[in-house]
């Protein structure tokens, strides 16, 4: 997973920049330190090719399981999958892209009554 190599290799290799996102202390999750902008220009070109903007990087973080940790407390604002795992990387293998339900894949769903997703 992409996610998992530039958090190691940051970490390794460039720990300078670790003051723009890095592994927590948990070794669960990471936290964007440095804001959008700062992503923007070092991380994400170098990293991830072809995307070039943060909140397209959130999305496809979102679209891949992870979620943002809302409490209060040293955490708030990483990000955390439930196999997102520093010491097991073969876990992280396992991670895949969540489905979509099917009402937000047509133009139905407003109407939707058949799933659960949160509709606005």
């Amino acid at each position: 997973m992409k996610v998992y190599k530039m958090l190691e290799h940051i970490d390794l290799h460039e720990p300078a920049l670790a003051n723009i996102i890095s592994w927590q202390p948990d070794q669960r999750s990471f936290l964007v330190h440095g804001g959008a902008k700062k992503m923007e220009q070092h991380i994400l070109p170098r990293f991830f090719k072809g995307q070039k903007q943060y909140a397209s990087f959130r999305r496809q973080l979102n679209l891949w399981g992870f979620r943002r940790v809302d409490h209060k407390g040293a955490d708030k604002g990483a990000y955390y999958h439930v196999t997102f795992l520093r010491c097991k990387p073969p876990v992280c293998r396992d991670i895949s892209l969540t489905p979509r339900p099917q009402c937000l894949t047509t133009r139905n769903y407003i109407t939707c009554t058949t799933c659960t997703w949160p509709h606005v």
